[in-house]
């Protein structure tokens, strides 16, 4: 008779075999296809193994003992990264997870979370990210969540002195063109483009 239990982990050695004989034929001679002599095995990995075993008398009797694996485990992670308004608010969603042995944890940075399609809301910075399957088997990866682009704006020269009627050429130096979502130009007088980078400006009598 022969007991055995596959690897728990894709590429783990915790398979094992266990051979039981009557007692009669005793003592018996293994011999394994990789040189081992024993009745029983531990720490094998997936693979086929072939077993002669010999009796007191002589006689002899092979067999193959396969072992399996899971499949490795996989998933995808999308992530959003934090805004302006809260260093608190990135986000991620764990997506097509497969492999191991179902079913799934999920845990960042060692806290448990239920596996959804509700994102789970992460502060600026690294976190761990582990995908834990029913055998203990996990699958570990960093993720960071990335600050919010802050943007700046420069008006060179701050003051400017012109003829009554003039207009007069604004160009703003923005830091992160990019990351420019909206442009508003304020004050008195004519702004021939309130929503555009470089505007001209007929400022009036007073100024502004």
């Amino acid at each position: 008779e022969i007991l055995k239990a596959d690897p728990r982990c894709h590429g783990e050695l915790s398979g094992w075999v266990q051979i039981a004989l009557p007692g009669e034929g005793a003592p018996y001679r293994f011999f394994w296809s990789d040189g081992s002599n024993e009745d029983r095995r531990t720490s094998l990995g997936a693979g086929r193994y072939n077993l002669t075993v010999t009796d007191r008398w002589g006689c002899q009797t092979s067999d193959r003992i396969e072992l399996y694996q899971p499949d490795p485990l996989q998933f995808e992670i999308d992530k959003i990264n934090a805004n302006c308004h809260s260093p608190n608010s990135g986000k991620l969603l764990l997506k097509n997870t497969s492999g191991g042995t179902p079913a799934y944890t999920l845990r960042i940075d060692a806290v448990p979370h239920a596996i959804d399609t509700v994102p789970v809301q992460l502060e600026v910075g690294y976190h761990q990210v582990e995908l834990v399957d029913a055998n203990g088997c996990s699958q570990l990866r960093t993720l960071e969540i990335l600050a919010p682009v802050e943007g700046g704006v420069r008006l060179m020269p701050d003051t400017i002195e012109v003829i009554l009627g003039d207009s007069v050429f604004l160009s703003a130096i923005a830091a992160v063109r990019d990351s420019i979502s909206k442009i508003e130009w304020t004050g008195p007088g004519f702004i021939a483009c309130a929503n555009c980078l470089e505007t001209t400006v007929f400022s009036g009598a007073q100024g502004g």
